[in-house]
């Protein structure tokens, strides 16, 4: 059963990460219309007029689903319905200022944002399960309506129970025990993982700092670069499941850490930093064995501690995590490719570091860029973005400044106000959820490096330069033959 408990499980504990089950189709609607011209907003399925009032549909689904995250930009207000099941009547009416400011139940904070808490965009994780449909509207008279919407379609069939309008108090308990996991230093689990144990690596090397056979699950890393922060810049990370010999994990410390720009302390559900201590929480379950290593390119010696909690358990899953890092030079304006997968799996991330090379028109312009998700062959994407920062759900080029939440964050905002020093650099981060996204066969992310419909009107396509560093996590397992 897709009802609220199982969804609010699904942000309490994070192991269905790295579950075989993929049911269900990720699919994001916004405000952007290819059709439009430059602007991403202001763009709706439909107007629908009521006496002196002008509503904007901007979804309406049929079939069983769940809504996984709704985001906007900005502190404008307007009225916002919700209607399940082709009811006539609205489950949920209230206005989009009141939605999103986190004081009403059961749309509370850390699992809704506001402006304040996430750099001037405002973002609900508050699943919204339907059994049989659900259309959600707004009538704004704002002139720059920015939306996007996530759903879970499921498949006709699947039993799904709608989004309760008088909550129990079982389910009263686990939206709090979201919450309470949510506020504790952001949601990393608890504890102090395993044992750390001192590691050499000697200079332009590689040390195995961890190796086990048969069945189990990473649960923690940790590394401990103490006084040695340029351990961060020159270790690389490697990891291989079941005997493989080419590393399902392949990238820098310092990148898989969201430190590729700025070193700043941050905290999320699943990566953290605090002080010299690096930690991860992706579940990471392996069938035939697991093998950690650190490759040191450097020409020194390196020292740091390490812990690795693992424990013996039946692996139930064939999906194995990933990670690669990758660096590009692009002109502004182009559409590059983030990750190309065949097989089956699940998208559950992404860190960026985007840099304006020399002089720049406008500072962090880069991140107008809209991505682009096409799932199992599709020749339409089941997602399409509205802008770079909307995407690690910020606004207005991160207004408001520095920020790291439970699945999202802005760690560096470089500005320079003479153009000599480096300007229009951003590091962020955003850990997918409920809005992960699950592929049978295949999975394609693009990403505009700069909107090039923009760029155009402003004279910047081709011209200015842009050094792009990404990484992305995911799950992938054997190619889905059926």
């Amino acid at each position: 059963m897709k009802d609220l408990a199982y969804s609010l499980g699904c942000l309490r504990d994070l192991d269905w990460l790295a579950a075989s089950d993929l049911e269900g189709k990720c699919v994001m609607d916004s405000s952007l219309n290819q059709r439009m011209g430059p602007r991403d907003c202001n763009f709706f399925l439909r107007d629908e007029r009521e006496g002196d009032k002008l509503w904007h549909v901007l979804v309406d689904y049929e079939g069983p689903g769940c809504l996984t995250r709704f985001w906007t930009a900005g502190d404008f207000d307007g009225e916002l319905e919700f209607y399940f099941d082709g009811a006539r009547e609205p489950a949920i009416r209230t206005t989009l200022r009141a939605f999103f400011s986190g004081g009403l139940f059961p749309f509370v904070k850390p699992v809704v944002m506001d402006c304040a808490d996430s750099s001037q965009g405002r973002v609900s994780y508050l699943p919204i399960p339907f059994a049989k449909g659900c259309k959600v509207r707004a009538c704004s008279g704002t002139g720059s309506f920015y939306w996007q919407i996530n759903a879970l379609r499921y498949p006709h069939g699947v039993e799904v129970q709608t989004l309760p309008s008088q909550w129990s108090a079982a389910q009263r308990q686990a939206l709090e025990q979201v919450c309470n996991r949510w506020g504790r230093d952001h949601g990393f689990p608890g504890g102090e993982g395993a044992r750390l144990v001192r590691v050499e690596v000697p200079r332009r090397s590689e040390v195995v700092v961890f190796e086990s056979e048969g069945e189990g699950c990473i649960d923690q890393l940790d590394f401990d670069l103490g006084s040695e922060p340029e351990a961060l810049s020159s270790l690389a990370l490697q990891i291989c499941w079941d005997g493989e010999a080419a590393p399902a994990v392949a990238v820098p410390l310092s990148h898989f850490f969201c430190q590729g720009a700025k070193r700043r302390d941050f905290s999320s559900l699943l990566l953290r930093r605090q002080g010299g201590r690096l930690s991860a929480a992706f579940p990471m379950p392996y069938a035939k064995g697991a093998r950690v290593k650190l490759v040191n390119s450097s020409t020194a010696d390196l020292g740091l501690t390490v812990g690795i909690a693992h424990r013996a358990a039946p692996c139930t899953t064939e999906l194995r995590f990933h990670c690669r890092y990758q660096r590009e030079h692009f002109t502004y304006g182009t559409l590059y490719q983030v990750l190309k997968l065949e097989g089956r799996g699940r998208f559950v991330g992404l860190n960026q570091v985007t840099q304006q090379v020399g002089a720049a028109v406008h500072g962090c312009f880069n991140q107008e860029g809209n991505e682009y998700i096409y799932v199992d062959g599709e020749q339409d994407p089941s997602w399409l973005g509205t802008g770079t920062e909307d995407y690690f759900n910020c606004a207005y080029f991160y207004l408001l400044g520095e920020v790291d939440t439970p699945t999202h964050g802005c760690l560096d905002q470089s500005y320079s106000d003479t153009g000599l020093e480096e300007r229009g650099r951003v590091s962020a981060y955003r850990l997918h959820l409920l809005d992960a996204v699950p592929f049978h066969r295949s999975f394609l992310l693009l990403q505009e490096a700069g909107c090039p419909k923009k760029g155009a009107l402003a004279g910047l396509n081709g011209r200015e330069q842009l050094v792009y560093q990404w990484t992305c996590y995911w799950y992938q397992g054997m190619v889905d033959q059926s």
